[in-house]
């Protein structure tokens, strides 16, 4: 992979029930070594920079060898799926411990275990 190139995927669902079900069961097999990560656990899920966008209907995944620019991945949600409104997202650079945030009024707070409900809307 170039260090300039994405990989991009995007899960749609009819309602956030869906979505909220699939995430679950993504979450408890996430990737090639289908590794479990809990819910706001600050661990290292990834070997590339990754960005995860858990939106109202729809999980947006990227990851790359390069930076990824969350700012530009966030308007690119909100411009191609405007209805679909951002409510989580976990970033994490290559080799680091990720980061999550709950998204509040369009602005993205950092979360811990004991700040943020353990059911994610």
């Amino acid at each position: 992979m170039e260090k300039d190139t994405y990989i991009y995927g995007q899960w749609g669902f009819p309602d956030s029930l869906h979505r909220k079900r699939a995430m679950y069961n993504w979450l408890d097999r996430y990737g090639e070594k289908q590794i479990s990560i809990n819910w706001l656990d600050n661990k290292r899920i990834n070997p590339k920079n990754l960005l995860i966008l858990f939106n109202a209907n729809s999980i947006i995944e990227v990851q790359s060898k390069g930076k990824i620019e969350l700012n530009k991945w966030m308007q690119f949600q909100k411009i191609n799926f405007p209805k679909d409104s951002l409510r989580y997202v976990i970033e994490q650079p290559a080799g680091r411990k990720c980061t999550w945030y709950v998204a509040i009024k369009n602005k993205l707070i950092p979360c811990s275990q004991r700040e943020v409900s353990t059911d994610p809307m």
